[in-house]
């Protein structure tokens, strides 16, 4: 097994990446990709990051889409939207040669018991589409609150 190493995410210290390479490779750290800042700005493609990265002994993470996705969204038009473009940083991140992935769960802003439900019900549509990832995918909630969709067994 792999050891854990840590890592950063350059653009929340508003770092581009080429001040961030240089001190990641100082500190002996990975860079997290967000795949959002990939799809709307001219950045560097994941092969150009791998080939970087290799070089100077940087790995990477890689943030799942996050902005205007929500894969357990009630309406299957939102959630297949979002499961495509999760697909589609699947395959970034299989280029860049990311050591995770990492994912929001989606926000359910009714908050009824059936619309809950369904929304996990969805979750669930959306996390059978990663089983087949080609690298872990770790979920991240923004909040641990009763009507989260991901809580701890017994809550």
């Amino acid at each position: 097994m792999e050891a854990m190493r840590l890592g950063f995410s350059p653009f929340n210290a508003e770092l581009g990446y080429e001040k961030a390479f240089p001190l990641a490779a100082e500190l002996g750290t990975d860079l997290e990709v967000a795949y959002d800042l990939h799809e709307v700005l001219p950045l560097p493609g994941p092969k150009d990051l791998r080939a970087t990265g290799e070089a100077l002994g940087v790995g990477f993470t890689l943030h799942l889409p996050f902005v205007e996705l929500n894969p357990a969204s009630l309406i299957p038009s939102v959630r297949k939207l979002s499961q495509e473009r999760l697909l589609r940083a699947l395959e970034f991140g299989e280029a860049l040669g990311a050591r995770v992935g990492v994912l929001h769960t989606g926000q359910v802003p009714l908050r009824h018991p059936l619309a809950l439900a369904l929304a996990r019900e969805a979750l669930e549509e959306t996390l059978s589409l990663l089983a087949v990832s080609p690298f872990p995918v770790a979920l991240e909630n923004l909040a641990l609150e009763e009507g989260d969709l991901l809580r701890a067994r017994g809550a």
